[in-house]
């Protein structure tokens, strides 16, 4: 049983045939103790901790209410510890009254944490796993900083930005900062969306300036080291994305139906953008995918390498080829900066056109809407590439090839 104090705000609209109204109040308990009829008692209250000064801390809870036109008063926020967070509740039920919404039927404001949970919950069906496990990961960042305790409607922009402030002092990269920030917007997006808060802090949080990482290039010198000391593979994979500028988990889910090599062509779905994808190879690659496919025999399916490409198998072979050209001497080069060094060198023996097209990218120029490249100019530019990696002189490492078969 509870009592109330006078109603403390009180708002009286027009809805329909009665009269509605909004108030916060607080409630205080009845103590068994103590007979203070939900008033504030002057004597010592077993129930309340006591003030440094000797008096015992206020007791009650505050809660917003509405009234229907009934007259029946029903709450409509979970209670509240003071006064301030029940003007702030009851601030965001008057806006959105405002906004057309009458009711906003709530059993708590939950935590940032918390709500962080639900927000996985209700993406993971709808989006890529990789996706799914950035947003994990900023969940689980979330959870270990002191933000996540606190409550949606106790987020803002300051609260925000000293978030971002002590990530980036840990020593975390703008890049993976920004990325933090972005899924925090969502997070916060839904939780607008829900009508739990009225405004995304996040939306005034402008994004850190980043700086441009090392686009690291193979030399000659390098790409003959590659050619001439890669076996079984790892030499597949690596002249794979050298030779065609497929990112890593494009190449490790290849698969032989993907590949005619009759034609000499590679058609695919690109994983990251889900286009649609057509690459001409050159008599060298694709003498080079018959090798390995001759000497995996009947062991293999229709896969080249993995049957499922998961993120778990992407991050675990993306550190194997660091690994693996850091030990053959090629310092602060990722797998992916394959698909830099293709760029580079597919610009430099043919147009832009051509490469953007061939390498799936989009551009923001219009004139791209009106070129067309037929297979011919693709064809030739491919022809042109592959001479450049290999020196214009084939026949100097076409017996190389054999390496497939050393594993």
């Amino acid at each position: 049983m509870v009592t109330a104090s006078p109603v403390t705000m009180l708002l009286l609209f027009k809805e329909g045939k009665g009269v509605m109204s909004y108030r916060y109040r607080k409630y205080y308990p009845q103590c068994k103790e103590i007979d203070c009829n939900g008033k504030a008692s002057q004597k010592r209250c077993p129930t309340i901790p006591l003030k440094k000064n000797g008096i015992p801390k206020a007791c009650g809870t505050w809660v917003v209410e509405l009234r229907d036109s009934n007259g029946k008063w029903t709450q409509e926020s979970l209670e509240h510890s003071n006064k301030t967070e029940a003007q702030e509740q009851f601030q965001i039920l008057m806006g959105k009254r405002a906004d057309g919404v009458l009711r906003l039927k709530r059993k708590g404001i939950p935590t940032l944490k918390d709500y962080c949970n639900t927000y996985l919950q209700h993406v993971k069906a709808t989006i890529r796993e990789s996706s799914y496990l950035s947003h994990e990961r900023t969940a689980r960042t979330i959870s270990k900083h002191s933000i996540g305790d606190y409550k949606l409607t106790d987020i803002n922009t300051f609260k925000i930005e000293k978030f971002r402030i002590e990530r980036l002092q840990s020593g975390i990269r703008e890049s993976s900062t920004n990325a933090d920030i972005a899924i925090l917007r969502l997070v916060l997006g839904m939780a607008k969306k829900e009508g739990i808060i009225r405004n995304n802090p996040v939306e005034d949080v402008k994004r850190l300036k980043e700086s441009e990482p090392d686009k690291r290039v193979l030399t000659d010198a390098e790409i003959q080291l590659l050619l001439r000391e890669l076996t079984g593979r790892d030499r597949v994979i690596v002249l794979l994305s050298l030779f065609t500028g497929l990112r890593l988990g494009d190449c490790l889910a290849l698969r032989w139906e993907s590949i005619d090599l009759q034609k000499s062509v590679i058609a695919l779905t690109v994983s990251k953008t889900d286009k649609n994808l057509t690459i001409p190879i050159d008599d060298y690659m694709a003498s080079v995918l018959v090798d390995y496919k001759t000497s995996q025999g009947n062991n293999t399916g229709d896969a080249l390498f993995y049957e499922v490409v998961t993120h778990k198998v992407g991050v675990r072979e993306s550190v194997h080829f660091t690994r693996l050209f850091r030990k053959l001497g090629i310092a602060n080069f990722s797998f992916h900066c394959l698909r830099h060094t293709h760029a580079t060198l597919l610009s430099q023996t043919s147009n832009l056109v051509i490469a953007s097209e061939m390498l799936g990218h989009s551009t923001a120029s219009m004139t791209m809407h009106y070129v067309h490249v037929d297979s011919k100019e693709k064809r030739d530019a491919i022809g042109r590439l592959s001479d450049r990696i290999l020196c214009s002189d084939k026949t100097i490492i076409l017996h190389q090839k054999s390496a497939i078969h050393s594993t």
